[in-house]
């Protein structure tokens, strides 16, 4: 009996198989979300699923750091060492869980895939760069395994975007459970929202924010760290000027590949508009920034699905967003006419956990020095091998 965090499926005919971990935090903040992957020849026969939440200090020090105008060398470095360490610390904590244990043992797996905690996501400009921290060299130490890790570094040093990264994995999984890609879009709603078509040639960007924005509102007027259900925003009334003035950000008009982040999409940005504007009361903005979320997935899924004439189209959604009924009944009404709204769940991986089993993906890709093709999604200049890799 595989247990409920557990997805287990049909195995291909070869009998070699490899285990990988994918370890990611995203720009939420919401902790360290793990996921074990089991391939055996070209299909993903298990996977195994865990979430750390990250200590109070800990997301402080990481959201002081991303929103940080100037940085302290000293305060960085620490903060780097201690993330690394939490990282080594849950997939220890993984490695120990009943659900673990009866399929394999840590000494089983070939690499962990580290995405890192984004601080600076800046990909366009004279000398483009992001940057992900959480010291890798700390769990090698820790877990006496590979490590994986600077994914994106290495697609914008090819000229990429450096994200999206997850568009080959999600090809690669649904692909196989026989599931035809070319009838899927996967929207993943983490504090920035991306989109992937799938198909022959994979592609995708990021369509703009998603939960950051909410989140963040909802923490300064609610003292809570994210609104539930979206309960508080339902209460408000969608300000149409707000709206269209969010909507005007020349973001939006810039054509794929593109990626942002919360460095862009912010509350000084929110505020520098709010200003110019008649009061608007924070349950308002709050409901207006549902309606601007979903607006600009929505354009840009429309455009996806206009440009390359497909019906019946399924939109697969990951990512934290999926729990907030506000956020997809509105994404439902808004697509209806061109596609299906549905959580992962509906196609065998828990929501929650997509991306980090991309980076486990990527990790097994990096281990065999797999040459990967991301020009259709970040532009990068070549094919090549993502990543950085150190040994125990």
């Amino acid at each position: 009996m595989i247990p409920s965090n557990t997805t287990s499926i049909a195995s291909s005919n070869s009998t070699t198989a490899e285990w990988f971990i994918g370890i990611m935090s995203g720009t939420s903040l919401d902790g360290i979300d793990l996921a074990a992957i089991e391939f055996t020849g070209d299909r993903v026969t298990k996977i195994l699923t865990k979430s750390v939440a990250f200590s109070d200090q800990l997301k402080s020090d990481l959201k002081n750091l991303a929103q940080a105008t100037s940085i302290e060398f000293q305060k960085l470095g620490e903060v780097d060492v201690i993330l690394g360490r939490a990282y080594a610390d849950a997939v220890q904590t993984f490695g120990q869980t009943q659900e673990f244990t009866q399929h394999l043992q840590l000494s089983d797996v070939k690499a962990i895939g580290n995405h890192g905690q984004t601080i600076q996501h800046s990909p366009n400009g004279d000398r483009p760069f992001t940057w992900q921290i959480g010291d890798p060299h700390q769990i090698c130490q820790a877990l006496s395994l590979p490590v994986c890790y600077d994914f994106r570094r290495m697609d914008v040093a090819a000229g990429g975007q450096g994200a999206p990264l997850a568009p080959l994995f999600h090809h690669y999984f649904f692909a196989s459970q026989n599931i035809d890609p070319s009838t899927l879009i996967i929207l993943n709603l983490g504090g920035i929202a991306n989109i992937t078509q799938l198909g022959e040639a994979p592609s995708g960007f990021d369509t703009g924010p998603a939960n950051t924005l909410i989140d963040n509102w909802c923490l300064r007027h609610q003292q809570t760290p994210f609104d539930t259900g979206g309960a508080w925003g339902a209460q408000g009334q969608c300000n149409s000027t707000l709206l269209q003035t969010l909507l005007q950000h020349p973001y939006f008009s810039q054509p794929p590949p593109k990626s942002t982040g919360p460095e862009i999409f912010n509350l000084i940005w929110l505020e520098s508009i709010l200003k110019d504007l008649p009061f608007v009361s924070p349950v308002d903005v709050q409901a207006t920034l549902y309606q601007f979320t979903i607006e600009t997935i929505a354009l840009a899924i429309e455009a996806q699905v206009l440009d390359a004439d497909l019906p019946n189209i399924n939109v697969v959604v990951a990512g934290g967003g999926v729990e907030n009924t506000v956020l997809m009944k509105g994404l439902e009404d808004r697509l209806q006419r061109c596609a299906s709204v549905q959580s992962s769940n509906h196609f065998g991986i828990d929501p929650d956990f997509l991306e980090a089993a991309a980076f486990a993906w990527l990790a097994r890709a990096r281990f065999h020095q797999q040459i990967l093709n991301t020009r259709p999604f970040t532009g990068a200049a070549h094919p090549l091998v993502l990543g950085s890799m150190i040994l125990p």
